[in-house]
């Protein structure tokens, strides 16, 4: 899409070729990298939602039709950039979660040591800090703290925990 954009901008520059060439390549462009931003936006139109995608299919068609292509061609691929970041973003930022909620510090004598949670067994001892989630059931050993259980039983108050009261995963 880039290259597209590029080369249909060069072309325009040096008028090269007549000005309806560079359009056109700006529309190929456009047609390439907007292809699931134009359909989104139109089936988004036909369910009677107006998003984003939509309002960038007018505004980049809309510079066709003003005959600015290569303004069209950047807006959408701009927002294609900008879409690809985000998902790409996201999906580091889900992977991380799921790797530090997959872990627990698990106390053996006087040391502590990453564990998978799926290898925690009963005995073990999992260590939970202040702000941790608490990664697997258990019972409260050592120290007292406030838990928000909303997750659990729907109550957004903290409960005062301390030793020999049960404790809840994801809480």
């Amino acid at each position: 899409g880039i290259i597209l954009l590029a080369f249909g901008y060069g072309l325009e520059i040096f008028n090269v070729v007549n000005p309806v060439v560079s359009q056109v390549i700006f529309l190929i462009a456009v047609i390439y990298v907007g292809r699931h931003i134009i359909k989104d936006g139109i089936v988004h139109l036909f369910e009677g939602k107006v998003k984003i995608e939509l309002l960038i299919t007018i505004a980049t068609f809309g510079a066709f039709l003003l005959q600015s292509g290569e303004e069209g061609a950047m807006l959408m691929i701009l927002f294609y950039l900008g879409e690809y970041l985000e998902h790409y973003s996201l999906n580091k930022s889900k992977s991380s979660l799921i790797e530090l909620v997959n872990t627990a510090m698990v106390k053996h004598g006087d040391h502590e040591h990453e564990k998978a949670v799926s290898d925690i067994i009963i005995g073990d001892i999992v260590v939970v800090r202040p702000g941790d989630k608490i990664p697997v059931d258990g019972i409260i050993v050592e120290g007292t703290t406030s838990i928000n259980q909303a997750s659990i039983t729907g109550e957004s108050l903290a409960v005062s925990k301390s030793i020999g009261d049960e404790v809840y995963a994801s809480t």
